[in-house]
């Protein structure tokens, strides 16, 4: 399962994020995963929940990206949820373009049963008609 939290820059995608992460740590027997583009959150999550700072890896391409994903599910068979904040941003993708790579990441979902939770920049009214279905 994929869920988007999307909205314009500033309108709080971050901070509702993080609050999800931490009730999710709560809620579940499973690891919780977070990745970021930096450590500056790192305070407001739950120690328990794992913080990525994607940046500190060389992820220039939506390929890279998804790579990157495996990897962490690879090493971990209990994570339950994966919240990315900034999904686009990070794998340096387009939200023209981006619907392959949301597939990727659903077929993901589906295979490990991880929860996906994201956040893309941009207003609802007009984002593309791929990522309306997962909006939250």
């Amino acid at each position: 399962m994929i869920r988007i939290v999307a909205g314009p820059q500033g309108t709080g995608k971050t901070k509702r994020m993080i609050n999800l992460a931490n009730e999710a740590i709560t809620k579940t027997n499973g690891d919780i995963v977070f990745i970021d583009g930096d450590n500056s959150h790192m305070v407001e999550i739950n120690h328990q929940v794992r913080l990525i700072n994607a940046n500190e890896f060389d992820i220039h391409k939506p390929d890279a990206f998804y790579g990157f994903l495996c990897g962490i599910i690879a090493q971990d068979y209990d994570i339950d949820q994966i919240f990315v904040d900034g999904l686009f941003t990070l794998a340096q993708e387009t939200l023209q373009n981006g619907e392959a790579f949301l597939n990727h990441i659903k077929d993901l979902s589906e295979q490990y049963n991880i929860r996906f939770v994201v956040s893309i920049r941009g207003d609802e009214g007009q984002l593309p008609d791929y990522i309306k279905p997962y909006l939250a």
